[in-house]
């Protein structure tokens, strides 16, 4: 579902710095239409890249939900990685219920933030804007 920023950032930590990324690649599209064949995907709680929801339709995760949607306008996809859980690995032995999807392909929201497809334009914390 589509959800305002102020909302998914009152969600967040607030003394933490959220990063503002943009594609160093000039994208241009009507985030509206792009995202509306996405939206009442099943959320993904498995994380897997290629998955069914019980909808028959395929089931996302924020970041891969985000990868997907760019890579219909990039010239260059957004490539996944194999996905390795072994920090926090308790952590995850009980979100996973003991089946981790270690050695799958995926992505994180690390990932953007690494990749030099992306570039920081700013970064928000407590409620201020801070632009690069």
């Amino acid at each position: 579902r589509m959800v305002k920023l102020a909302e998914f950032l009152a969600k967040g930590d607030q003394t933490r710095a959220h990063l503002i990324l943009r594609p160093r690649e000039a994208v241009t599209f009507a985030l509206k239409d792009a995202v509306a064949p996405l939206l009442g995907a099943e959320y993904d709680h498995a994380f897997r890249w290629d998955n069914l929801g019980r909808d028959g339709r395929e089931a996302l995760y924020c970041s891969e939900l985000v990868a997907k949607l760019l890579n219909q306008f990039l010239t260059q996809d957004l490539p996944t990685k194999l996905m390795d859980y072994t920090e926090n690995r308790e952590s995850w032995e009980r979100y996973f219920r003991g089946d981790v999807p270690d050695g799958l392909p995926g992505n994180s929201p690390a990932d953007f933030e690494k990749s030099s497809q992306f570039k920081r334009i700013g970064t928000y914390q407590d409620g201020v804007w801070n632009w690069n």
